[in-house]
C-alpha cells in the first residue's frame, strides 16, 4: 500500500503488528539483541509524513506561465521581436573591410560628392526617391596599380507627370424658379413709388413717370382710379386744368373717401372752364353736405361766377 493511502490509525495499527513479530523473532537465531533494539526503536518511532513542496508546485506553475507568454509573444512578433531572445536570432552583418593605406603613399581622399539640389534635378513627390547604394568594401590596392577614376555622380530619374484626365463637365445648376408674385402687393408697392415721387420728393415728372410704368403694368388693377385721381392732382398743379378735368369726368367720386374735395375741385374747373351746369350739380353736391367747411364757401365762391 501506498505511503500517501495509510491513514494514521491504520499505521499505529501495523506499528503494534510489527512489535508483535518482532517479539516473536526473538527466539530465531541470527540476530544479536542490539539488533532487535534498534528494529524495536525504529517501529516505535513514527512514520514522517510526507510533506508539501510548495515551491516545486510554484516553480512549475511560473514555468508553464513562461512558456506561455512566450509562445503568444513568437506568435506575434515573432522571434527577432524578443527584448532579450530576438538579438540571437537576427541575422549578423558583417561589418565592411577598411582599405590598407600603401606605404609612403598620402592617404587618399574621398571623391568630392555634389551638393543635393545641384545639377540634378528634385525627384517627384509622386516617385519614390531610390535610397543610396551601400558602400561595398574595397579591396587593398596593390603597388603599381593604378587609381580608379571617381563614379560620375548617378542622376536621379524622374518620374514625369501623367497628365490628369479632365474632370467630366458638370451639369449647369439650374436656379430655383421665383416665387410666384402676388398680384395685389405688387401694384401697391407699384403705386406707393409713384405716391412717394410726388408727396415725399416733390417730383412732378418722377411722379407722372412712375404712374405711366404703373398704368402700363396693371392696365386694368384695383388702384387704377387712385392712379387716375393722383395724376389729376399732379396736372392741376402744373397749370394743366384741361388734361386735369378729362381724368376727373372719368371717375365715379361718389362713396370716396375724399368725394367732399374731389366733387369742390371738379365742380370749379367745370364752371371755370364754361360747363356751369355740370358743375353747379358738383357744388349743389357739396353745399347739400354742410355750409360751414372751406369746401362749402368754394363752392359758394365758384357758384357766383355761374349766370
Amino acid at each position: 500500500m501506498p505511503q500517501n493511502d495509510v491513514t494514521p490509525a491504520e499505521d499505529e495499527e501495523l506499528g503494534r503488528r510489527g512489535l508483535g513479530f518482532l517479539r516473536q523473532a526473538r527466539v530465531l537465531r541470527g540476530l544479536s539483541p542490539a539488533a532487535f533494539e534498534r528494529i524495536e526503536r525504529r517501529l516505535e518511532r513514527p512514520a514522517a509524513r510526507p510533506r508539501p513542496r510548495p515551491l516545486l508546485l510554484a516553480a512549475a506553475t511560473l514555468t508553464v506561465v513562461l512558456l506561455a507568454g512566450t509562445a503568444f509573444a513568437v506568435a506575434h512578433v515573432g522571434l527577432r521581436g524578443l527584448p532579450l531572445l530576438g538579438p540571437l536570432f537576427a541575422p549578423s552583418v558583417p561589418a565592411p573591410a577598411k582599405p590598407v593605406p600603401r606605404r609612403g603613399s598620402a592617404p587618399r581622399k574621398p571623391a568630392a560628392v555634389p551638393p543635393a539640389g545641384v545639377g540634378e534635378p528634385l525627384p517627384s513627390a509622386a516617385a519614390p526617391v531610390p535610397s543610396a547604394p551601400e558602400p561595398a568594401a574595397r579591396a587593398p590596392m596593390l603597388l603599381g596599380e593604378p587609381k580608379p577614376a571617381a563614379a560620375a555622380p548617378r542622376k536621379v530619374a524622374t518620374a514625369r507627370p501623367t497628365p490628369t484626365e479632365p474632370l467630366a463637365a458638370e451639369a449647369p445648376v439650374r436656379p430655383a424658379a421665383p416665387p410666384p408674385e402676388n398680384p395685389i402687393l405688387a401694384e401697391s408697392q407699384s403705386f406707393s413709388a409713384a405716391l412717394g415721387r410726388w408727396h415725399r420728393d416733390h417730383d412732378a415728372a418722377a411722379a407722372l413717370a412712375a404712374l405711366d410704368q404703373h398704368e402700363r403694368r396693371f392696365p386694368a388693377g384695383s388702384l387704377a382710379p387712385e392712379a387716375r385721381l393722383l395724376r389729376a392732382e399732379i396736372l392741376l398743379a402744373q397749370g394743366r386744368e384741361r388734361e386735369s378735368l378729362s381724368l376727373l369726368d372719368g371717375v365715379r367720386l361718389a362713396g370716396s373717401p375724399r368725394a367732399r374735395e374731389l366733387f369742390t375741385v371738379r365742380g370749379e374747373l367745370r364752371i371755370k372752364l364754361g360747363r356751369c351746369a355740370e358743375g353747379r350739380a358738383d357744388l349743389d353736391e357739396v353745399l347739400a353736405k354742410g355750409l360751414a367747411d372751406d369746401f362749402a364757401r368754394r363752392a359758394a365762391q365758384a357758384l357766383a361766377h355761374c349766370p
